[in-house]
C-alpha cells in the first residue's frame, strides 16, 4: 500500500505547476521510500515472486543510500527558494553510484543464479557490503537530519518573514518524519551489537517509512499552500504598481542602511494601514500584499521590521490580532461569542494560531484573561 501511494502522490507532485523543483525532489523522495517499502514486502515472498521480479534484487542497496538525501535536497531548495538544481548537489549521489557498481556483478547474474544467491544469504561478498551500507545509512541519516534541522530552521524563519500566519506552511511533520527512521536504524544498530532479535525492529521502521508516504498525503490535502504558488495570492488590493530595483540612492544613508527618515515614513503607513484600514484582520495577509498596499519595496519594510523595530512581519502583525482580542474580550457585547469565534475575528485562521500566540505575548489563554476581566469586574463594586 505504501509502494502504491506513493507512485500515486509522486504522479500528483510532478504536475503541480507551482515550486516544481521542490515538489520534484520530494516525489523522488516517495518513490524511494515506496520502493523501500516494496523490498520489505519481497522479502516475505516466496522464489516464483522473486523470479518474476529478479530484476529489483539487490537494488535496494541503491535506495538505502538515497534514502535521506531527496528528503534534504526538497528542505534545502524549499528553504533557499533555487530555481535550478545545484551541480555540487550530484554529489550527494556518488554512494549510490559506488553501491550500483559495485552490484554490478549481481546484476549481470542469470536470473536463476541471481535468485539462489539473493534467497541463501550465505555469499561473504554481498553479506559483507550489506552490513557496511548499513552503517553507511546510520551515518548519512545522522548527518542529513543534522543539514535537515538547518534548513527547516531557515525556512521557517523565513516564514515569519513573510507571513502572518505561518501554520499552513510549515514543515515540521518532515522533520519527525526523518528522526523517526533514524531513529529505527539506530535501534538497529544497537540490536546488532547485542545480540538481539532485531526483526521487530526493522518491521516497525519500515512502518513508519510506509506511514510517512500517507503523512505527505495528508499535508498535501490540508498545506496545499506549501506545495503550489496558486494560493499565495495577495488578500489586499494594491493601489499602485512598483519596482523593486531601488532608482532613489537617497533612501539609503552612507552606511548602507534605510534613511531615517524613509524608515520613519514606512513605520507610518504601516501602523496607518493596521489601526485605519485595519489589514491585520486578513487571515493569510502577506508581507508581498502589504507591501503591494502601501507601495513599497517589501525588502524595506522587511529591513524596518528587523532593524528599527526588531521584530519580524509575523510578530507584527500578531502583536495587533492579539491586542483586537483583548479588547473582543472585554467587551460584553462580545459575550456570546466562543473565545474561538472571537479568535477568528481577530485575524487568527485557527484555535491552535490564537491560543499559541495569546500565550506568547500575553503569557496566558485568552480564557484566562477572560476570567481576569471577569473576576476584576466582580470586584470593581466593593472597591467603589
Amino acid at each position: 500500500m505504501g509502494f502504491l501511494q506513493s507512485i500515486l502522490i509522486a504522479f500528483a507532485l510532478f504536475r503541480i505547476k507551482g515550486k516544481r523543483l521542490p515538489n520534484t525532489l520530494l516525489a523522488f523522495h516517495l518513490l524511494s521510500w515506496g520502493l523501500m517499502c516494496f523490498y520489505r514486502y519481497s522479502s516475505f515472498q516466496r522464489k516464483d515472486f522473486l523470479l518474476a521480479y529478479h530484476f529489483t534484487l539487490k537494488f535496494n542497496y541503491v535506495i538505502e543510500t538515497v534514502m535521506f538525501v531527496f528528503a534534504f535536497l526538497y528542505i534545502k531548495y524549499l528553504a533557499t527558494e533555487q530555481k535550478h538544481f545545484s551541480k555540487k548537489d550530484y554529489f550527494h549521489f556518488i554512494p549510490a553510484l559506488v553501491t550500483f557498481i559495485l552490484l554490478i556483478p549481481f546484476f549481470v547474474m542469470p536470473v536463476q543464479q541471481k535468485v539462489q544467491v539473493h534467497m541463501a544469504r550465505v555469499d561473504e561478498y554481498y553479506l559483507i557490503l550489506e552490513f557496511v551500507l548499513f552503517f553507511v545509512s546510520i551515518i548519512q541519516g545522522i548527518l542529513y537530519f543534522a543539514f535537515s534541522f538547518k534548513y527547516i530552521k531557515q525556512y521557517h524563519l523565513k516564514l515569519k518573514e513573510n507571513y502572518s500566519n505561518t501554520s499552513v506552511r510549515t514543515i515540521y511533520w518532515m522533520q519527525i518524519m526523518l528522526g523517526g527512521v533514524l531513529s529505527m536504524l539506530i535501534f538497529g544498530l544497537a540490536g546488532v551489537f547485542l545480540g538481539h532479535r532485531t526483526q521487530i525492529i526493522y518491521n516497525t521502521m519500515y512502518f513508519i517509512v510506509g506511514l510517512s508516504i500517507y503523512v505527505v498525503a495528508y499535508y498535501m490535502l490540508i498545506q496545499n499552500s506549501l506545495f503550489s504558488n496558486m494560493y499565495d495570492s495577495d488578500v489586499v488590493i494594491p493601489n499602485l504598481a512598483y519596482s523593486d530595483t531601488e532608482s532613489d540612492l537617497k533612501l539609503y544613508n552612507q552606511a548602507g542602511g534605510l534613511d531615517v527618515m524613509y524608515s520613519k515614513t514606512i513605520i507610518q503607513e504601516l501602523e496607518r494601514i493596521m489601526n485605519e484600514e485595519r489589514i491585520f484582520l486578513f487571515h493569510d495577509l502577506s508581507l508581498n500584499s502589504v507591501a503591494q498596499r502601501i507601495n513599497i519595496p517589501k525588502q524595506h519594510i522587511s529591513e524596518v521590521l528587523n532593524k528599527t523595530l526588531g521584530t519580524n512581519f509575523f510578530d507584527y502583525v500578531n502583536t495587533y490580532r492579539v491586542e483586537e482580542a483583548k479588547r473582543k474580550l472585554k467587551d460584553k457585547a462580545m459575550e456570546k461569542y466562543t473565545l474561538i469565534a472571537l479568535g477568528i475575528e481577530s485575524g487568527f485562521n485557527s484555535k491552535a494560531s490564537f491560543y499559541r500566540n495569546f500565550r506568547k505575548y500575553e503569557n496566558m489563554t485568552p480564557l484566562e484573561f477572560k476570567q481576569q476581566i471577569d473576576k476584576n469586574q466582580e470586584l470593581e463594586p466593593i472597591h467603589s
